[in-house]
């Protein structure tokens, strides 16, 4: 009767959107303990300058360890050359302990055994910990590190081997050393090669307590120009690269789950940048997307997330990927490519305009704003006027921009305009007033204030309407279901039909356990929508609605069964960790709960948005504007907020008292 009870809650709390959680949180990561009979097998990308790679890992139903990877190399180009020709390998000997030996040493005859433990424990922090067991003949403590280089082509594993018998150990480590050689013919810049080598090999005895290490390198060159590098020296620069990320724009809320995940968030998001021939370039990656980089991903979703966390090789890259951007700018004005990709050689606008250079609009303007930057900005300037003319040129009859279609690319229909394309164009119109007030030209900065006005009447006569009985978006003209990307005016600064898009987004008609559904009645669903949506909520100053609906993802997304990052898509993309959509995860929080928004390079307006439950939220070491400072939000009311802004040395520089949904102007 027990055993019924239970099952039937399992399923309530299923029904209600209640995930599973088969992680727990440990330390600055998560951790899994594998239970008795049960398999578990998941994946995680990570990545540094050089490569990136996605492990797969996890627990068979005997408690073995299930471990394959695939590794890439972004500036290792293969012919012919194309958006994905990113030189890559299945590495079938990252778990080498298959081929380790281990057995009796009183008995020279005795069978040597395989040594395949059982695990114990998998943990995740920025680095793959994996704790194993094997006990027979022999009794070995077995733990593994799984990271990438920070800089190089390689990939490394640890693996610490403890006898913990009674007695000394025998084991024999045979010698790695594979090399796979693809046809010169086939490589763009030379031979390439890589190599698979072992590193402290050999037949020991472990005396009892005795640990020996053992490391397996990964390693791409070309030409043999093979660099000599030290595991435990590049262990230590992962773990600083982890360690600076989650030491700045740190979240102190309370609850440890979106602390946790936020941290995660900033690693995913940064560590995605590879040094290429067209420079520094953040890409999606996901096992298809290498140096190259997408008006959506990139300029949409994270470069105006870069100046907030300081990271340099980020904020390097949104510039280097702006300026090959603006190479692209016709007198014609011919639409600038979708994604440019192949270290900036190759372009690509496969499905057509998908409303692009609003997409490069909307990023540039508020990067350059955030940024803080005079210079930079002027820079960046002559793009976004070009993308904003473009978007202007554009217009249908009914003054809403036109596009072929918009970033889902026609998976699904997007009409002749999109909700999506014109609320992007007008929130550009916005952040490029401000940038040009900032630079002294106030007559532009009018004009685009009085188009953004203009704009913002004819998306509410063209796009509003009653959809399935909710009093909300149509996403084109002709649409009469329910699409998940009438979320996007939220974020914008647009919430005339703010109760009724909160009410849809919500239902069960669009918000599963699993994500945001595309559109009623299908099961497909894309976290950049979701993200969107939650930032979008909160934002328009729905804050216990959009907690309990993050608390849900978070949930999902952290300690479930597909963990820790944000991911693309599914069913399509098999849910893969892109890197761009945990920026937008972050931006729930400094644009959603923080509601910090850029008006000048060294001001920005802010309009919390905490659920009555929290007391305090801080985030501290902003690097945005060219400062580095602290905001802390104190809950004084029901209705009250008291707002502290601080510079790095604590020193108290603006406080203020606001009311739920009141907006302040802050000039650092």
């Amino acid at each position: 009767m027990k055993r019924i009870i239970l099952f039937l809650l399992a399923g309530l709390f299923a029904n209600l959107g209640f995930s599973q959680e088969l992680w727990t949180i440990e330390n600055s990561g998560i951790a899994f303990v594998p239970q008795e009979n049960i398999s578990h097998k998941d994946n995680v990308e990570m990545a540094g300058l050089g490569t990136s790679f996605v492990v797969a890992y996890g627990v068979n139903h005997n408690g073995t360890l299930h471990l394959t990877m695939r590794a890439f190399f972004p500036k290792f180009r293969m012919k012919p050359l194309c958006m994905e020709t990113t030189f890559f390998r299945d590495i079938d000997l990252i778990n080498p302990l298959y081929l380790f030996l281990t057995g009796g040493i009183n008995n020279v005859r005795q069978t040597p055994e395989k040594l395949i433990g059982k695990v114990k424990k998998i943990s995740f922090d920025g680095i793959l910990n994996i704790e194993e067991e094997f006990n027979k003949k022999s009794h070995f403590k077995i733990i593994r590190k799984i990271y990438p280089s920070t800089v190089y082509p390689a990939i490394f594993q640890i693996v610490e081997i403890e006898n913990l018998g009674e007695k000394p150990a025998n084991l024999e480590i045979p010698e790695i050393n594979v090399c796979y050689t693809p046809n010169r013919s086939l490589c763009e810049y030379g031979q390439y090669k890589l190599r698979i080598k072992g590193v402290n090999s050999g037949g020991l005895i472990l005396a009892p307590k005795q640990k020996h290490t053992f490391a397996l390198e990964i390693q791409a060159s070309i030409n043999d120009n093979f660099i000599n590098l030290n595991p435990a020296q590049e262990l230590a620069k992962r773990k600083d690269f982890i360690k600076k990320a989650q030491n700045s724009l740190v979240l102190n809320s309370p609850n440890d789950k979106l602390n946790t995940m936020f941290n995660f968030a900033k690693i995913r998001a940064t560590e995605s940048v590879f040094d290429t021939n067209g420079g520094l370039i953040h890409s999606p990656a996901g096992e298809r997307y290498y140096a190259g980089f997408w008006a959506n991903d990139q300029a949409e979703y994270a470069n105006p997330f870069f100046p907030f966390l300081g990271e340099k090789n980020s904020n390097l890259s949104a510039q280097n990927m702006f300026k090959h951007w603006s190479r692209f700018l016709r007198d014609d004005f011919k639409m600038i490519p979708s994604a440019i990709t192949a270290e900036g050689r190759v372009t690509w606008n496969g499905k057509g305009d998908r409303g692009d250079a609003a997409m490069v609009a909307y990023g540039a303007a508020r990067y350059a704003l955030a940024n803080g930057d005079k210079k930079t900005a002027q820079e960046l300037i002559p793009l976004i006027d070009w993308c904003l003319e473009y978007c202007k040129r554009n217009l249908n009859e009914d003054g809403v921009v036109k596009s072929d279609c918009d970033e889902l690319e026609l998976r699904f229909p997007a009409g002749e305009a999109n909700l999506c394309t014109s609320s992007l164009y007008y929130d550009a119109l916005i952040s490029a007033a401000s940038l040009k007030s900032e630079l002294g030209d106030n007559s532009a900065s009018q004009n685009y204030l009085s188009q953004a006005k203009t704009l913002h009447k004819n998306i509410r006569k063209y796009f509003e309407g009653e959809v399935e009985g909710f009093d909300t978006y149509k996403y084109y003209d002709g649409n009469n279901i329910l699409r998940s990307w009438i979320c996007i005016p939220l974020c914008m600064g647009i919430s005339d039909k703010k109760d009724g898009t909160i009410s849809a987004l919500t239902s069960p008609k669009l918000l599963s356990k699993e994500g945001l559904k595309v559109q009623t009645g299908v099961r497909d669903f894309w976290d950049r929508t979701y993200l969107y949506a939650l930032r979008g909520i909160f934002a328009s100053n729905e804050p216990d609605k959009a907690w309990e609906t993050l608390q849900l993802y978070i949930n999902e997304r952290l300690l479930g069964k597909r963990v820790p990052y944000a991911i693309e898509a599914f069913p399509e993309g098999g849910k893969a960790h892109l890197a761009a959509e945990s920026a937008l995860f972050c931006r729930i929080i400094t644009e959603g709960i923080f509601g910090i928004r850029p008006i000048g390079f060294k001001s920005f307006e802010i309009k919390p948005s905490i659920p009555s439950t929290w007391q305090n939220v801080i985030l501290s070491n902003i690097k945005a504007f060219g400062k580095n400072f602290d905001i802390e939000i104190k809950r004084i009311s029901a209705d009250k907020l008291e707002l502290q802004i601080k510079n790095n040395s604590d020193k108290k520089l603006i406080k203020k008292t606001l009311k739920n949904g009141e907006t302040a102007k802050i000039k650092l």
